[in-house]
């Protein structure tokens, strides 16, 4: 099956199919176009290790769209370490109504997907080149997303420390992960966070958890999506010590 081929779209048409959602012809278009400008590129910079067709249909972009009813339609998203846009990008593409940001400390990962945002003509999307430190952090970060996703980047325990201020009350951070996440689980009971009124509380008591396996279409890889929904605004004693961009 060739990269971004009918066969191909039609093998995501059918994933997506299968978590209900019904992708039209512009947007499995789409997919294919950001598919063959990611290997286009991928031949001078390394974006993937992901080559055979199927295996990129499946673990790039049906993976990417798994949380996509977990997410608000017109909502705001921001995606942590977005590497070759996922799953920012197809996530935009799915919902269109939705005003995403892309995150990451490569530059040549931001060039690249700022290039397919151009080639794509989508609008309500931005890629920025930055750490999530609090100097190098854009100010509007600040609880000014719904959701934060983070896609098998980092732990979760970090991964909640450095967006925990990035969401309200009633915001969600999205870890997608593989199929054994325990041990970060366990992690994460031990997390430690600063309530409102200064006492350090545990991460538990100021984020609901809720974990979501499911398997890739196809492949039928086990993954799990463990999603924390905060309950309190939460800040971090010391943020130098919880950054994903070392």
């Amino acid at each position: 099956m060739p990269m971004a081929s009918e066969a191909w779209q039609q093998l995501i048409r059918q994933g997506a199919r299968d978590m209900g959602l019904y992708l039209t012809d512009p947007q499995l278009r789409m997919f294919a176009a950001h598919a063959t400008e990611l290997y286009r590129w991928n031949k001078k910079i390394n974006l993937t290790a992901i080559s055979e067709p199927a295996s990129a249909a499946v673990k790039h972009f049906l993976d990417a769209i798994a949380p996509a009813g977990l997410i608000p339609d017109r909502g705001h998203l921001l995606d942590i370490g977005t590497g070759g846009g996922f799953p920012g990008i197809p996530l935009k593409i799915v919902k269109p109504g939705l005003s995403v940001t892309l995150v990451d400390a490569a530059a040549k990962k931001i060039n690249f997907t700022r290039q397919v945002i151009r080639l794509l003509g989508l609008t309500g999307i931005t890629a920025h080149h930055c750490r999530l430190t609090p100097s190098e952090r854009p100010p509007y970060f600040i609880a000014g997303f719904d959701t934060v996703i983070c896609r098998a980047f980092t732990s979760i325990s970090n991964f909640v420390c450095t967006a925990a201020d990035f969401i309200p009350e009633a915001g969600r951070l999205i870890a997608m992960k593989g199929g054994d996440c325990a041990e970060e689980l366990t992690d994460l009971q031990r997390l430690e966070l600063q309530a409102p009124d200064g006492r350090m509380t545990p991460a538990a008591e100021l984020f609901t958890v809720d974990v979501q396996p499911y398997r890739l279409y196809h492949l039928k890889n086990e993954r799990t999506l463990v999603v924390l929904t905060k309950q309190a605004t939460a800040s971090i004693r010391n943020k130098s010590e919880y950054q994903i961009f070392q």
